[in-house]
């Protein structure tokens, strides 16, 4: 993110009103922070938004009773360097920036330059949000990272199985990489999370009662891949 976008990104954090205050109550023991946001979600009126290789590997055990969405985040993800930004019904989180306890002079003043910033803003956080990847198709090779980096050794990837038909998360699926002799089966949220070499493997995926299935990854970074069984 450049200086402008940044600095604009403080005043939406900081300068303008949360909506989104409804208490949540948590119990979650060692599991990955999208499991925590995905509660959070369900009884708040807040979407979290995150780049899964800063979030899907950290574990956190979370046990609160009507507590407030953004402190209890704060207080959670500040150990794992994140940054929760709160903007309207949206939090952002993202690594830790150093820390700014003022706007630069003048900012704002200038309505055409609020403007410019707030389109700027808006492309970057557009590209923040849609980062995650459905996989869809057995055919298609779905590319986690960015071609242009050198393949790394070991990746991480994570993601959830989910029932094509109804949404609900799919417990026990599991995902088999059959040339490594290695695999993972998903949690009671649906939720997998396999670490892999570099480059591009070919994944089994079975569920009972489903159909089975395969997809094709080109790993260059830690990454998410959501996928969905057909009954």
């Amino acid at each position: 993110m450049d200086k402008k976008a940044y600095f604009y990104l403080l005043f939406l954090a900081f300068c303008l009103p949360v909506y989104a205050q409804k208490s949540v109550t948590i119990s979650v023991e060692e599991q990955p922070l999208p499991i925590l946001f995905q509660h959070i979600e369900e009884q708040s009126a807040y979407q979290i938004f995150s780049r899964p290789e800063e979030t899907d590997s950290c574990l956190v055990t979370v046990n609160v009773t009507d507590a407030e969405p953004i402190s209890l985040l704060e207080n959670t993800l500040e150990r794992f360097g994140l940054t929760v930004y709160p903007y309207t019904n949206y939090i952002f989180v993202i690594k830790e920036k150093p820390f700014i306890t003022s706007l630069p002079e003048g900012f704002g003043e200038n309505t055409s330059e609020i403007k410019e910033e707030s389109e700027e803003v808006s492309a970057w956080l557009s590209a923040f949000t849609n980062r995650d990847q459905k996989a869809t198709s057995e055919n298609k090779v779905y590319e986690i990272g960015s071609p242009t980096a050198d393949i790394p050794d070991k990746v991480i990837l994570t993601g959830t199985i989910t029932n094509f038909k109804n949404g609900e998360p799919v417990t026990g699926a599991s995902i088999y990489i059959k040339e490594l002799q290695t695999g993972a089966v998903t949690d009671p949220y649906g939720y997998y999370k396999i670490e892999l070499p570099g480059g591009r493997h070919e994944l089994q995926i079975q569920g009972i009662g489903l159909e089975d299935t395969k997809r094709q990854v080109v790993l260059y970074a830690n990454g998410k891949l959501d996928i969905e069984l057909q009954e």
